[in-house]
């Protein structure tokens, strides 16, 4: 497992677990990367208000579309959010996403999340704080506000004649 921002060097491979579904995840949550840069702070929050600074780091994406051709894309991902930290930086979870430099270990991670028995400390710790019904209901309350907290209407069904 991936733990410290300094592993992520340009040109390495890794393989992510999307583990927010926790005992209902498959397989199909692992996504095959390339590391693109090396880490870089962005600062989250609002400015004045409440902010701090996470780790972000540049990725190409690559996956398998609809006819069996490997394709790419760019993006960026927060090595917070899989659990990776700075040396020194006292790691806190938020979910379960989490980062492999194999296939297999992405894998036997993806038993560890249906079974919700954990080889790490940290995630274990995690799963004994909240159980995947509450994890997934704090999830959807999340959601839920941050969604309510968003103009994404654009179109005012109710003023249709």
């Amino acid at each position: 497992m991936i733990k410290l921002t300094t592993e992520l060097q340009p040109g390495k491979i890794f393989y992510h677990v999307c583990g927010v579904n926790r005992t209902e995840t498959k397989a199909c949550a692992i996504s095959r990367y390339i590391v693109a840069s090396g880490t870089y702070d962005v600062e989250l929050g609002l400015r004045g208000v409440y902010s701090r600074k996470s780790s972000f780091f540049r990725v190409i994406c690559e996956y398998e579309n609809y006819a069996g051709q490997t394709e790419s894309y760019s993006t960026e991902r927060s090595a917070h959010d899989m659990g990776v930290f700075k040396p020194g930086e006292k790691r806190s979870i938020h979910n379960l996403n989490r980062g492999f430099w194999t296939r297999e270990e992405a894998e036997q991670f993806i038993k560890e999340l249906q079974e919700d028995k954990f080889s790490d400390p940290d995630d274990q710790a995690y799963a004994d704080r909240l159980t995947p019904i509450e994890d997934f209901r704090r999830q959807k309350e999340f959601m839920d506000s941050y969604l309510d907290s968003c103009d994404y209407d654009y179109y005012d069904f109710d003023d249709e004649k």
